[in-house]
């Protein structure tokens, strides 16, 4: 398993993970705004929610401050064998992090340029409300042929909130798709 944190400079991108935070929206309110932004593509709710905290697990504090630090840099990542905890230590790290921070639980079926991004953009907005409607003609764009300016066009938008935002993608081992992993160049 491979976790990714991207962290542009304040009011940008960060990768890493998220809990729910502001106005929460019911579950009516969420489907409906993804499902009328993007077609025919329900987003799959539970994909864009932090994991539930397993109480009983060991909390790891030293790792929790690498992480922390690893929050000034662009890009982190959590490696291990599965089975090592890396899910859980993002969960508690979310707990006690100063930046409510997004989650994409990413699987095979992600392997879509446009449904990756799509995702991306919804479990920003679950946090940041109103992200989706200000990022869906990016998301439009976004083809394996002319990504690169859909997704110039997403880096602006993410730097236009007051406050950093991150996002964690668990599972991130599981993109194979040649466009979509050169997509990311453009968070050099």
């Amino acid at each position: 398993m491979l976790k990714k944190q991207l962290r542009l400079p304040r009011g940008g991108l960060g990768l890493l993970l998220g809990a729910l935070c502001g106005r929460s929206r019911t579950l009516h309110e969420q489907s409906h705004s993804f499902i009328g932004l993007y077609g025919a593509t329900p987003i799959l709710m539970t994909k864009i929610h932090i994991p539930g905290d397993t109480q009983e697990a060991v909390r790891r504090p030293r790792l929790i401050d690498r992480l922390n630090e690893g929050m000034r840099g662009k890009v982190s990542f959590v490696c291990a064998p599965a089975g090592f905890g890396k899910t859980t230590l993002l969960e508690h790290w979310a707990s006690q992090s100063p930046i409510r921070p997004a989650w994409f639980s990413i699987d095979q079926g992600d392997n879509d340029l446009s449904r990756f991004w799509q995702y991306v953009v919804s479990s920003i907005d679950w946090l940041h409300l109103g992200f989706s409607e200000r990022a869906g003609d990016v998301l439009k764009l976004i083809r394996p042929e002319q990504y690169e300016l859909a997704l110039t066009m997403l880096v602006n938008e993410l730097h236009s909130p007051a406050e950093p935002i991150a996002l964690v993608m668990d599972d991130f081992h599981t993109i194979a798709d040649a466009s979509l992993l050169a997509s990311f160049v453009i968070f050099h």
